[in-house]
């Protein structure tokens, strides 16, 4: 083997070895392409393809989000949302804005540490405060500086935590953060960082959080244009890739028999465990349609059997 094929095997090994690693760090998710309603659609046709439903065609719309149009020429309504423990009635959810934000800012990072040749390092942040509020208050241009010149400092790091920043050199890390994991992960190169503290909490019970996502979607139900549509849907979906969006309900009729009793304007309410990957229907009634790898034909809505694959 000559020095060009040597050179070209390295170059092939070592892009495997990127692609290896970048699968098993915490920061996986931020490599995601699709975001807002494009990833509201990748969701509904997940939950569509897992029913064996089969569609001609899904048209993105405003409010509601998506009509569904069936062969025959009918179509049923859906909105749909990725669920969040901290979704507040009125409010959405400060997780999700936390980790759109840290999807930019990471992004951005990866910018600066490539123009000064650091981009072989992987690090985790861990801030003195976790909230969305606290990391909106800093600057991030300067944040991004004293990350660099900590890791000019420490260009032979291996592996380990960075804490006890200097206030005079490095005052944003001093003031705003606690430590950071670094690690020097070459041949790999190009890692997105991580904020700590999307990996760490309790799993709520997701019961309070999901009648606030159905009271606050009912808000604006008689806006959609759903008139000649057979039903019209929520479907909430749950990934599980961070804390705050990984799905734990602890009484699920509870849940249903709430719904049921409140003023709820749909016609049904079905939710995506991703984790689990468990369909369940929580309006009109309450039942498991799929518990992968078992899918419930009977449960599936009777306007929709026709249009089983």
């Amino acid at each position: 083997m000559d020095k060009n094929q040597l050179g070209e095997r390295r170059a092939q090994t070592n892009a495997v070895m990127a692609q290896k690693l970048k699968k098993h760090l915490a920061s996986k998710i931020l490599y995601k392409e699709i975001h807002g309603k494009d990833e509201e659609k990748r969701a509904l046709e997940a939950v569509l393809e897992r029913l064996c439903i089969k569609t001609e065609k899904i048209i993105d719309s405003e409010r509601p989000d998506f009509f569904v149009n069936l062969k025959s020429g009918k179509y049923f309504c859906c909105e749909v949302t990725q669920y969040f423990g901290d979704t507040k009635k009125r409010k959405g959810s400060r997780q999700k804005t936390l980790l759109r934000n840290w999807i930019q800012f990471t992004k951005n990072l990866l910018k600066k540490l490539k123009a000064k040749k650091l981009n072989h390092f992987y690090g985790a942040i861990h801030f003195k405060s976790s909230t969305l509020e606290s990391f909106q208050k800093i600057n991030k241009t300067n944040l991004i500086d004293e990350i660099v010149k900590v890791l000019e400092a420490n260009k032979n790091y291996k592996k380990g935590f960075l804490k006890d920043f200097e206030k005079n050199t490095f005052p944003i890390l001093h003031s705003t953060v606690e430590q950071i994991y670094i690690c020097n992960i070459r041949p790999e190169k190009n890692a997105l960082w991580w904020h700590a503290s999307l990996q760490s909490g309790t799993v709520v019970d997701a019961f309070e959080p999901i009648i606030n996502i159905v009271k606050n979607k009912n808000e604006l139900i008689e806006k959609y244009d759903c008139k000649n549509a057979i039903e019209t849907w929520l479907v909430i979906y749950a990934e599980a890739t961070v804390v705050s969006n990984t799905l734990f309900v602890s009484d699920w009729e509870k849940l249903h028999k709430t719904i049921k009793q409140s003023k709820n304007k749909f016609d049904r309410i079905i939710i995506w465990d991703k984790f689990s990957e468990k369909i369940h229907e929580v309006f009109p009634s309450h039942k498991i349609i799929l518990e992968y790898p078992n899918l419930y034909i009977k449960r599936i809505p009777a306007f929709l059997q026709s249009y089983l694959t």
